[in-house]
């Protein structure tokens, strides 16, 4: 164990609010001591630093990558559903069709024999372990979530109806949200056509997920420069984060031709690149891709080129609820990057403030020791950044003391 190895200083919590392992107690003792006296050598001390205890629950998963905002000629779209899936079964592990519900100015809604065929449609091309594609759609729901994306865990779902079409009331919303079986992201939060307000909401009215990328709508925080369009307070990640709500950070590409997981160089910096999202899911499969993004072991990228993110506090992955006694010495933080682009700046941001912030050389991954306990429940997730320009973001992890 790790704690076992490398205790957590008394007098170290008092001193600094982080901690690396290769300046604590035992380390600096193998340093001073006399030679023949039994000491940990380095190597071990560098294999303890960057050893993560993961739980059993843990250990099959694997990560798998894919697009989960896809418009097809159903609505607005100018490709046919099977054109989608035949390109995204070559990009990615998984992907979601989600026209809008309206049909396209002028067209049939999906509410007729539309969502029937499209159901049918995608059910044909899930190959288990293979490719898992989603059916969802895009539901105008003014004033909550203007567009508000709905995922099902399977393919037999009848649409979510309110009283009114293209409007959703605080109670329809809340009993979407307590269902099981399916998921709920809204999309381009900050913008102003889109817009919704988190500082005041109830937590019953939180999302599942956010969609804290698209193509040239980075949502982290207001005034992003990612983001290409207009930006209104209240509608972020930090200020959804800021409500002790508890969810999923995606990535899509919202594509509406086909290029999904796609690099577009004509449309220039940030739109060229593609929102994706990464899952760290038991297997390639209908089920267990939903139970990991209602787990909320996700994290958002800018594509198409992968990025390979692990993120952890005190062993557990990216969306986990930590519980903690009051009288815990500290939190365990690693990270782990992989990506064919240069790192230019990891940060772990805590409590939407960057606190620890890592650039140069040998930064692809990191283990330290954090011991300043700041509230009741604490939030860390991952920033990083590439020197192409692409970023990536991680859900966070929670630590409540209790």
């Amino acid at each position: 164990m790790m704690k076992d190895k490398l205790p957590m200083h008394v007098e170290a919590r008092k001193a600094k609010k982080i901690d690396v392992f290769n300046r604590m107690p035992l380390a600096t003792k193998a340093v001073y001591l006399d030679k023949g006296e039994e000491t940990i050598s380095d190597r071990e001390i560098v294999e303890v630093a960057f050893s993560v205890q993961v739980p059993e629950n843990e250990e099959d998963l694997q990560l798998y990558f894919g697009d989960l905002h896809n418009h097809t000629c159903f609505s607005d779209g100018s490709i046919t559903p099977e054109e989608l899936l035949d390109k995204m079964q070559e990009r990615v592990d998984f992907c979601a069709l989600t026209d809008h519900d309206h049909g396209g100015l002028w067209k049939d809604t999906l509410y007729t024999d539309k969502w029937k065929q499209l159901n049918e449609i995608v059910q044909k091309r899930y190959i288990p372990g293979k490719f898992t594609p989603f059916i969802g759609y895009e539901r105008d729901s003014y004033p909550w979530y203007d567009n508000m994306i709905i995922y099902f865990s399977d393919y037999k779902h009848l649409m979510l109806q309110g009283a009114v079409r293209g409007e959703t009331n605080a109670e329809e919303l809340s009993g979407w949200l307590d269902k099981e079986d399916v998921f709920i992201s809204p999309h381009d939060t900050t913008l102003l056509s889109c817009s919704t307000d988190f500082t005041n909401r109830p937590l019953q009215l939180m999302p599942h997920g956010f969609e804290i990328i698209s193509r040239g709508n980075c949502g982290e925080y207001f005034n992003h420069p990612l983001n290409v369009y207009s930006s209104v307070r209240g509608g972020s990640y930090q200020d959804a984060l800021a409500t002790g709500a508890h969810f999923a950070v995606i990535g899509s590409s919202d594509s509406h031709g086909g290029t999904g997981a796609c690099d577009l160089p004509k449309l220039g910096f940030p739109r060229r690149y593609p929102g994706m999202t990464g899952v760290w899911a038991k297997s390639n499969t209908l089920e267990a891709i939903f139970e990991a993004l209602k787990m909320r072991r996700t994290y958002a990228f800018m594509g198409p080129k992968r990025i390979r993110l692990d993120f952890r506090v005190n062993g557990q992955i990216m969306g986990a609820c930590i519980k903690e006694p009051t009288d815990a010495s500290g939190r365990y933080i690693y990270y782990s990057v992989e990506s064919e682009e240069p790192l230019v700046e990891v940060t772990v941001v805590k409590n939407n403030v960057d606190y620890f912030v890592s650039k140069g050389e040998n930064i692809e991954r990191c283990s330290f020791v954090d011991y300043e306990c700041q509230q009741q429940e604490d939030w860390y997730y991952l920033r990083v950044k590439l020197a192409d320009g692409r970023q990536a973001w991680t859900s966070p992890c929670w630590v409540r003391r209790e």
